[in-house]
């Protein structure tokens, strides 16, 4: 049985990691809770990621805002909603009710998918949630979410001009100590994210250290390579459609990478992109369909038959 989750397009990333297959969610090789749908708030996206996810869209879900709501009886796939006010308040229900005292939380803007994104590989490696910020202050919400996650560390993705030091003092006040990891634009980001010293690439079998290429100006490819970046250990690189950014190129031959994932068609990530990739030496496998829904359901097929994932949980976002 599928886990549908339905967000946001910004709070997605919270939502890939929440719907994830959970370092510490199994007991026994059994998933401890029955598998659960969750969505955010977007009724219209509701019906049309559950249908196309293959499954019976539920009627209406009840609840006030603020609320984790379940319903396991009105339609086949038991479903939990996060019904936040907005998208801080949505990424804090889901990293609470997902995490049990984290020891890291990493922390991205939240008006701008990119940082979030890439930190998807980062928040994999520390078995972190990820919680949004705007870029001069930390809303209640968030500060709410930190103080019932009592992180150790949070870890900034971006530069101060993705977040700025008001929200470093905001976080030192509470008692918070803090990291940045950032660059001067997003792809300088991504790249630092993907080299950082204590960071372990993983392997797909096969393939040697993998990595994830996904376009920069739109975030759905990306998207639906987040969980895989987290679950995987793969870094989630970004480029131009036409040029492979230079930040990306040093990324991969510092990180050794023999073998790249590229979510989405030609007119997302061109086959010059490919071709410079391959020049490096790696292998390139491109995954796409006609459009955007088309390269999310390939990528899902992707993962379960080409990668062994389970579909005992199944993520969904709006890609609009």
């Amino acid at each position: 049985m599928a886990l549908v989750v339905l967000a946001l397009a910004l709070m997605a990333t919270a939502a890939v990691v929440w719907g994830s297959p959970a370092r510490g969610a199994t007991e026994g090789g059994q998933t401890q809770d029955p598998p659960l749908a969750a969505a955010a708030s977007d009724a219209g996206a509701q019906a049309a990621g559950v249908q196309a996810a293959g499954v019976q869209a539920p009627v209406s879900f009840p609840g006030q805002v603020g609320e984790i709501v379940e319903n396991r009886t009105e339609q086949r796939v038991p479903t939990r909603r996060y019904r936040g006010s907005q998208r801080f308040d949505t990424a804090g229900l889901i990293a609470t009710d997902a995490f049990d005292d984290p020891t890291h939380a990493v922390l991205a803007r939240g008006d701008l998918f990119p940082d979030a994104l890439s930190g998807s590989f980062l928040a994999g490696q520390l078995d972190a949630p990820i919680l949004l910020t705007a870029t001069d202050r930390l809303t209640g919400d968030t500060l709410s979410a930190l103080d019932a996650l009592a992180p150790d560390r949070v870890t900034l993705v971006g530069g101060e001009a993705a977040i700025g030091p008001e929200v470093v003092d905001q976080l030192t006040q509470r008692g918070f100590a803090t990291e940045r990891v950032g660059g001067a634009d997003r792809f300088e980001t991504a790249s630092k994210v993907a080299t950082l010293d204590d960071a372990t690439v993983g392997q797909r079998d096969g393939h040697g250290p993998t990595a994830i290429v996904a376009r920069a100006d739109e975030f759905a490819d990306a998207l639906v390579a987040g969980t895989l970046s987290y679950t995987a250990d793969f870094p989630l690189l970004l480029t131009g459609g036409e040029q492979l950014h230079p930040a990306t190129e040093s990324a991969l031959q510092q990180r050794a990478i023999e073998h790249a994932i590229v979510p989405g068609g030609s007119t997302a990530v061109s086959d010059d992109v490919v071709d410079e990739i391959e020049a490096l030496g790696i292998d390139v496998q491109r995954v796409a369909g006609p459009d955007r829904v088309a390269t999310s359901v390939a990528f899902a097929q992707f993962m379960r038959e080409e990668l062994g994932f389970g579909l005992d949980r199944l993520n969904a976002a709006i890609g609009t």
